[in-house]
């Protein structure tokens, strides 16, 4: 089976010197880092802290160093929180190894509480700038239907450019989806639900606990339109169907809170958001089926 790994926090100084003929602020990053590197680390914190919010790469880079260097337990003015504080900053000012980092620490709940959706926002900034760990974890998450409603198809997307810029990890974990999906639409004209679906669906929804939250999808008027929906929308294996009336219910995700199950619906494909998926709890899907 192929193991799939997220990846964490990048923990190394951005030690790359700025062109020092552009300004004051380039040259105290500068001798930020020659400090750094010999190791005299309240030197290094008092340079860059005199950079100031404005100053362009120059506060960005300095930012992203003393939360480096408050999470390695350095530094005169560190304080319990610090290293997160400057993440922040860099992080909102665009710095794309700030924001994986962040991402990282909101995922395994290290210094903050774990939350997947500030873990999600976060890596997804910094995929969007090219990150290529952070779109690698995009995919994963999205593969797993562990914490967002599985996607194939956006996972195919974050893989592709994570691959093309050298990932290895995601070149292999890439090979998987793509196999997937060709299987899926060469096999998607037999695809079929058990004959016992309607039972199967019933009692694994019972089992779940009433407090806990998944999202609409659709709602078909046939079995014919929940197979096209299904096969459409890449979703073998990740929706579950009910029966309500004289139609029936697509589903899809379980999440803690409805506000978690609100959050994923972003990470939707953008033909399912178009269908305005919604937040239900357990409890009244459950009711809906009592009622069958």
């Amino acid at each position: 089976m192929l193991q799939k790994r997220i990846f964490f926090a990048l923990v190394w100084l951005w030690c790359v010197l700025l062109n020092t003929s552009a300004n004051a602020s380039s040259n105290a990053f500068n001798a930020g880092v020659i400090a750094y590197q010999n190791q005299r680390y309240a030197e290094a914190e008092a340079f860059w802290l005199k950079i100031k919010e404005g100053r362009g790469k120059d506060y960005v880079a300095a930012a992203y160093n003393l939360a480096i260097l408050y999470e390695n337990g350095h530094g005169l003015f560190r304080y319990d929180g610090a290293d997160l504080v400057w993440y922040k900053r860099a992080a909102n000012s665009g710095s794309a190894a700030a924001q994986f980092n962040l991402g990282g620490l909101y995922y395994h709940g290290k210094r903050v509480p774990r939350n997947i959706n500030d873990a999600i926002f976060w890596w997804a900034q910094a995929a969007n700038q090219g990150h290529t760990d952070a779109q690698y974890n995009l995919a994963v998450l999205l593969t797993d239907n562990k914490h967002i409603p599985r996607d194939p198809v956006r996972a195919q997307s974050w893989l592709i450019l994570a691959a093309e810029n050298g990932h290895f990890d995601a070149s292999v974990l890439l090979d998987t989806v793509n196999k997937e999906i060709n299987d899926s639409i060469k096999n998607s004209d037999v695809a079929e639900l058990p004959s016992d679906w309607h039972q199967q669906e019933k009692l694994w929804l019972f089992s779940q606990d009433p407090n806990d939250y998944s999202l609409e999808l659709e709602r078909l008027d046939s079995l014919e339109q929940v197979r096209i929906f299904i096969r459409t929308h890449q979703l073998q294996g990740v929706a579950h169907v009910y029966e309500h009336d004289t139609q029936f219910v697509v589903v899809s995700g379980m999440f803690n809170t409805g506000n978690d199950a609100r959050n994923a619906i972003t990470q939707l494909s953008e033909s399912l958001q178009s269908i305005e998926p919604f937040a239900r709890k357990l409890a009244n899907i459950q009711e809906e089926l009592r009622g069958n």
